[in-house]
């Protein structure tokens, strides 16, 4: 369980007791946590970096031997950000 779900399970509980406060905002506050909270808690993976074989070979495909760059920087960010996405499951 999350930092985030505790605190949100414990702000319901408070507001759980403070049900039959004159204050309209109370019910809405108290639906709205418990709406979030049936919600199941999404698995967050670590990230994955390029390797340091990885990060070189996209080097090499743009750069020549004397280390100039032959293609634009743009579709070196391209490329770039597809290999993250891959590792990643973006």
């Amino acid at each position: 369980m999350t930092d985030l779900r505790k605190a949100a399970e414990m702000a319901l509980e408070a507001l759980e007791s403070f049900r039959f406060a004159q204050n309209p905002i109370v019910p809405q506050s108290i639906y709205v946590l418990r709406q979030a909270l049936a919600q199941p808690e999404q698995e967050h993976k670590p990230w994955v970096s390029l390797t340091e074989e990885e990060s070189s070979d996209i080097y090499n495909a743009h750069h020549n031997t004397y280390g100039e760059c032959i293609t634009s920087a743009y579709d070196l960010v391209l490329d770039v950000e597809a290999k993250l996405k891959e590792k990643n499951g973006g």
